[in-house]
C-alpha cells in the first residue's frame, strides 16, 4: 500500500550533505519517532525530504512498508489532508465527519509495519490525531516527519518532535 514517493531533480549541493546524512539518519534510527525540519519556504526542504526517503527506500531491506506524503498548507483543511493520506493508503473515505474519517484513516495505519508519513507545509500547530495519523507509542514502527515553514518549531507540540532539523539557507 502507499506510492512511491516521486523522484526529484537532486543535485548535492556540499552545503546540504550534512543535512542529508542527518535525515537518512534519523529515518533509519528505530527511536527517532517524530522528526521536524523548518525553515523558511523556498530552501529545499521537501525535496531534500523525498531525496532522503527515496534513498531509503531505494536499498535492499526497506526500512518502511508504506510512504505516505500529504501537503498542509498555511490553513490546515482536515477535510483535505484526511483525503491525502488515505488517496496514499489506498482508501476511499465515505464518512462524512472528521471524527469517523480520521478513526478509518488511523485503523489502516495501525496495520501497517512500518510507515513513514511526510506532513509537508506545515505553518501552525497541528492536531495528529485528528488527521488520522495514531500517537506514538515507543513500540510503534511508524515515523512522523514534519515539514515547517519558518525558523523555528515553536508552534508545534515539541515534546512530540524528538528530532528537529534547521535548514539553514544555501550559501
Amino acid at each position: 500500500m502507499g506510492f512511491a514517493l516521486p523522484t526529484v531533480d537532486y543535485e548535492e549541493l556540499q552545503s546540504r550533505v550534512e543535512t542529508m546524512n542527518e535525515i537518512t539518519k534519523a529515518l533509519e534510527d528505530s527511536s527517532a519517532t517524530m522528526i521536524g525540519i523548518h525553515g523558511l519556504a523556498g530552501m529545499g526542504k521537501t525535496t531534500l525530504v523525498i531525496e532522503a526517503a527515496n534513498r531509503v527506500q531505494n536499498r535492499e531491506s526497506k526500512v518502511f512498508d508504506v510512504v505516505i506524503m500529504a501537503n498542509v498548507g498555511k490553513i490546515l483543511d482536515i477535510r483535505k489532508t484526511q483525503g491525502q493520506i488515505a488517496d496514499m493508503l489506498g482508501i476511499i473515505l465515505q464518512e462524512e465527519s472528521e471524527y469517523a474519517r480520521a478513526i478509518r484513516i488511523k485503523e489502516k495505519l495501525k496495520k501497517e509495519k512500518n510507515a513513514l508519513i511526510i506532513l509537508d507545509d506545515v505553518y501552525a500547530k497541528i492536531d495528529l490525531d485528528m488527521l488520522g495519523i495514531p500517537s506514538q507509542s515507543p513500540d510503534d514502527k511508524q515515523k512522523n516527519l514534519l515539514l515547517k515553514e519558518g525558523k523555528s518549531f515553536s508552534n508545534v507540540d515539541q515534546t512530540k518532535a524528538r528530532q528537529t532539523k534547521p535548514m539553514d539557507p544555501l550559501l
